[in-house]
């Protein structure tokens, strides 16, 4: 038999592909799916059917699949892994606002009692005597008023304006301590705020008062020292008052330089439920009706000077007061009467 035929024995022949033991008349091998024809002696290896296409389209659904199925692990993983950090930040993140927020809760209540207690510290109301007692006052002053000066007043002016600056204050921030907000009392009600470089005060009288107001200084001054600053008087009657309170102390004793819209000024001395008149009022050309006037107090030991726009008002000696801190006043004669001050700059300088 030639090398090229395939035995068949049995009625079986052998698959040239496989080798597989076949029937004679099977025309495709069932065990490769080769077709193996009716004459084995004429199949060769060229001619050969390829595999069938239904396997390699089987294996590619099958990478597909295996490639979508990874693919979504990986994707579920990525977005189990976001989670989980998410969580874990928002809980980090939760842990540092509610700590914040305590810290902040905390510091808001602090700074709050600390303005409740410097507001509270920083102001002082009371009724003003009756117009009969203020008149005995009047009656009683100037038996300490100096008339003589250890140097021209304007001289001493100029020497005490070029001392140097304890303190200054322009009004461009609410940081110093003055009395700020809305208000009522049995005295009045009214709004006292700092605004456009400029302390505004506006008040409605219930009764007659007076009501003093002073920065975050030192509680005592020097003997000798230099204050200032600008009033105007923008609406109430004449008998409104205004000016500059120094020597004062902590029981609320301090010296008075008031002036009126009049263009009158005075100067009391107040101790605890007691005034004294120490200058009768006086009227004054110097001031300027409608406008900021200027306040001067040069105070050297027990001996004070009073200006008023550049100008000397008075002098006057008084032991009783030796040292303390400076602020400033306004006042309302009476029930219903609504007034409005408006402070700009105040200053204060020590040789």
């Amino acid at each position: 038999m030639a090398q090229e035929d395939q035995p068949i024995e049995n009625g079986m022949k052998t698959c040239p592909g496989c080798k597989a033991t076949i029937p004679v008349d099977s025309s495709v091998c069932p065990s490769c799916g080769i077709w193996v024809g009716e004459n084995l002696k004429s199949l060769s290896k060229k001619n050969l059917p390829a595999e069938p296409q239904r396997s390699i389209e089987d294996q590619q659904k099958r990478n597909k699949t295996i490639i979508l199925a990874v693919a979504i692990g990986f994707l579920f993983l990525c977005i189990l892994v976001g989670v989980s950090v998410r969580l874990l930040t928002q809980k980090s993140n939760k842990e540092t606002v509610e700590k914040a927020t305590q810290e902040n809760i905390q510091l808001v209540r602090t700074e709050t009692a600390q303005v409740v207690e410097t507001q509270g510290s920083k102001s002082t109301r009371e009724a003003l005597p009756t117009f009969e007692t203020q008149l005995a006052m009047t009656q009683r002053a100037g038996a300490s008023l100096a008339t003589k000066t250890s140097e021209p007043p304007i001289s001493l002016l100029n020497r005490a304006r070029d001392w140097p600056e304890h303190f200054s204050d322009h009004f461009s921030l609410a940081a110093n301590g003055w009395y700020t907000g809305t208000d009522e009392d049995q005295y009045s009600k009214g709004e006292w705020k700092i605004s456009n470089g400029k302390y505004e005060i506006s008040l409605q009288a219930k009764d007659a008062f007076s009501q003093w107001m002073w920065p975050t200084l030192t509680s005592s001054l020097g003997e000798n020292f230099y204050l200032a600053s600008r009033l105007d008087f923008q609406k109430g009657p004449d008998g409104m008052d205004g000016g500059l309170i120094f020597r004062l102390s902590e029981d609320v004793s301090f010296y008075l330089f008031d002036i009126f819209p009049t263009g009158d000024f005075m100067v009391y001395r107040h101790q605890p439920g007691k005034w004294d008149a120490l200058i009768d009022s006086t009227h004054s050309d110097n001031y300027k009706a409608g406008l900021p006037n200027l306040l001067e107090v040069i105070g050297q030991g027990n001996y004070y000077v009073l200006f008023l726009n550049d100008e000397l008002l008075a002098s006057f000696s008084d032991d009783v007061l030796q040292q303390g801190n400076v602020g400033l006043e306004i006042g309302l004669p009476a029930a219903d009467d609504a007034g409005m001050w408006v402070f700009d700059d105040f200053v204060v300088k020590m040789p």
